[in-house]
């Protein structure tokens, strides 16, 4: 799912991003939540197997993630924003992780790189120190709820896989504006 708001200049190159995964099982969904620059015409434009792309008045992030939800008919979910980029190996390597677990697990993320507007790696700056710190105190022993709580080392909601009847659980996103 991807949510989309006023990103022409990345949307293109993140739904490629998607489109370049090694795991063969892909359904896209884009939802422009009431963009007033050139994303609606640059989404209008793809054609690309497997895309579905939807219009609505702006209604936040919140509701719009929650109607892809909605849309989605895959037995996982993967949330993208609009201005980032996903690893060729990223969906399968989460997919795996989350087939292979003991734990039973129904939700996967993974260390992010941050990049900066033209897609060049972040390697200095407080964002980077912060990140780079967070992910330093993560071990194996690391209670990851409280990681979440103190460092929110997932950075976003783009690093989030997760299996379809947990949003069936718990209900999706609430709208906190």
């Amino acid at each position: 799912i991807i949510p989309s708001y006023n990103h022409a200049a990345y949307i293109r190159e993140t739904i490629l991003s998607v489109c370049d995964q090694t795991w063969p099982a892909i359904e896209i969904i884009v939802i422009d939540d009431g963009s007033t620059d050139t994303s609606p015409a640059i989404l209008s434009a793809l054609d690309i197997p497997n895309l579905q792309v939807f219009f609505q008045e702006n209604q936040g992030t919140a509701a719009t993630l929650n109607r892809g939800f909605e849309l989605a008919q895959g037995k996982y979910i993967s949330i993208l924003n609009s201005d980032d980029l996903y690893h060729p190996d990223r969906i399968k390597t989460l997919v795996q992780a989350l087939e292979v677990s003991k734990k039973n697990a129904l939700f996967a993320f993974s260390h992010v790189k941050l990049i900066d507007e033209s897609g060049e790696p972040v390697t200095s700056g407080n964002a980077f120190e912060w990140l780079l710190a967070a992910q330093k105190r993560l071990t194996e022993e690391t209670s990851i709820p409280l990681a979440v709580l103190r460092d929110n080392f997932t950075c976003t909601s783009s690093n989030f896989l997760f299996h379809h009847s947990l949003v069936q659980e718990i209900g999706g996103f609430q709208d906190y504006r």
